[in-house]
């Protein structure tokens, strides 16, 4: 991971945040959050992609709320209302076969998110 992060270091200053896309068999894990937490997100902006169900908790968004970094939402018809976590909302669009995700479709987003 020290690689990737500085393999992309030159970017930094053109992004407005780093996507990182855990793997869907990854379970939760508090304590490797909380250390890759620490050491990276002081570095650049994180927007972290949780796909496995187990992610989805309150410690998990306390922990993002901490270190400043993004929760990921996934635009499908089944995500629930999800809390934000910072500033910086990133969201991707996965409406099936669809290039206009649905989230751009629906109008503004005041009800996606829980406060």
């Amino acid at each position: 991971m020290e690689e990737f992060f500085r393999g992309t270091e030159p970017l930094w200053g053109h992004l407005a945040c780093l996507l990182v896309q855990l793997s869907p068999s990854f379970q939760k894990d508090l304590k490797v959050l909380d250390d890759f937490l620490a050491k990276f997100s002081s570095e650049v902006p994180l927007a972290l992609e949780f796909r496995h169900e187990s992610w989805f908790a309150s410690e998990v968004y306390r922990l993002l709320e901490q270190y400043g970094a993004a929760l990921v939402v996934v635009d499908t018809d089944d995500q629930e209302a999800v809390r934000k976590t910072t500033p910086l909302s990133y969201m991707l669009g996965c409406d099936g076969l669809d290039t206009i995700p649905r989230a751009r479709r629906m109008g503004p987003l005041d009800g996606f998110f829980k406060k």
